[in-house]
C-alpha cells in the first residue's frame, strides 16, 4: 500500500510541501477507492506528522495515528 501511496499526487504535494517547510493547514484529499480510504487518510498524516523524512511507522506519533489516538 505504501508504494501505491508513494505515486499519488497526494502524497507527492505533500511529501513536497513537507521537504520545503510548506504544510499547509489542510488538504482536500479525493480517494476513489472508498474500502481504503481510512489507509490512506492514515498514511497521509503520518507523513505530515512524524518527524522522519516520509514517516517511520515506529514512532509515538504514528503509532498514535495507527489507532486514530492523535489529538491532531
Amino acid at each position: 500500500m505504501r508504494e501505491l501511496l508513494k505515486r499519488s499526487s497526494a502524497y507527492k504535494i505533500i511529501a513536497s510541501d513537507k521537504k520545503n517547510g510548506l504544510l499547509s493547514h489542510g488538504y482536500l484529499v479525493v480517494c476513489q477507492d472508498g474500502d481504503m480510504h481510512g489507509e490512506y487518510l492514515k498514511m497521509l498524516a503520518k507523513l505530515m506528522m512524524c518527524d522522519s523524512e516520509e514517516f517511520c511507522d515506529c514512532c509515538r506519533i504514528c503509532k498514535l495515528t495507527d489507532t486514530w489516538s492523535h489529538p491532531e
